[in-house]
This record gives structure tokens, C-alpha cells and sequence, in this order.
């Protein structure tokens, strides 16, 4: 379903950029997509020897990720995407622009939340339960070094 999405998203943006031009936001996108692009390869390199689960599997969680963008994001691949989305938006012209990212986040949004019932249903329960006390969902929060010794 998500790829097919997705498919649809960039088909989408490929049409407004042909209908409606690329917008003044460009820039912007370019910036937001290179963010895009570094957080993913960030986590790429986090989870490269443990592999995660695809998205919709019903396996249970049996390890925590607390290194890398972990440390900041529960979630750190489903925010690059939706940085990539946002940025397809700040791209084009017009409020049509901003429909795909916002279908993209809210299906995001629904498998972080499906997942992380998951992990309230697994023998990490408790674990999971403190690390997403102190770990932001998608938006990362300032948090001192030495502050959460547990991280490192």
C-alpha cells in the first residue's frame, strides 16, 4: 500500500511541476530533501546489521534502537519521508501541492502508532515505554549531552 502511494506521490508531483511550474520554495525544497536524504542514510547506517522489520509486519519487536538518529527520532525513516514529501510541496505551485504529503504522513503516522502498539504488546514493553518518555516521535527535541546516560 505505501509503495503504491508513493508511486502515486511522485506521479503526482511530476504532474504539478509539468502543470503548474516549479515554485518560488524550490530552494527550500532542495535544502529540506538533502536533510531528507541524510537522516535516511543516517538510519540506513544505524540499522544496517540488524535489519527492522517492514513496515505492516506483524513480527514482534525483539531489540530497541537507541544509537544514531535513534537517540533523537523513534521513527527516523518515516521522518525522512516526510521531509521528501514536504519538500515535493514547498517545490510546486499551489495548495494541490501539499495533498500527497499530507495523505503520506497521516499513513506514516498510522504505522509508527501500529508499530509502537507492538512494542506495548512485547516483552520490551517496559523498555520501549522509557525510551519513547525521553525520545520524540518524529520532531526532535534538545536534550544536553550527559543528560540520558542510558543513550550511549
Amino acid at each position: 500500500m505505501v509503495i503504491v502511494l508513493s508511486f502515486g506521490g511522485a506521479i503526482w508531483f511530476v504532474a504539478r511541476v509539468v502543470v503548474s511550474g516549479v515554485g518560488p520554495g524550490a530552494p527550500y525544497a532542495l535544502a529540506l530533501m538533502a536533510v531528507a536524504l541524510g537522516v535516511f542514510c543516517w538510519t540506513v547506517g544505524t540499522t544496517r546489521e540488524r535489519r527492522l522489520p517492514i513496515a505492516f509486519a506483524d513480527d514482534m519487536p525483539n531489540f530497541i534502537y537507541r544509537t544514531g538518529p535513534y537517540r533523537y527520532l523513534r521513527h527516523p525513516f518515516y521522518m525522512s519521508y516526510i521531509l521528501c514529501w514536504i519538500g515535493t510541496s514547498l517545490a510546486t505551485r499551489g495548495v494541490w501541492s501539499w495533498v500527497v504529503p499530507l495523505v503520506m504522513t497521516a499513513v506514516y503516522v498510522a504505522v509508527a502508532r501500529q508499530e509502537e502498539q507492538r512494542f506495548s504488546l512485547s516483552r520490551l514493553s517496559g523498555d520501549y515505554d522509557a525510551y519513547r518518555k525521553k525520545t520524540a516521535m518524529f520532531i526532535p527535541t534538545y536534550r544536553p549531552r550527559g543528560a540520558d546516560e542510558d543513550r550511549r
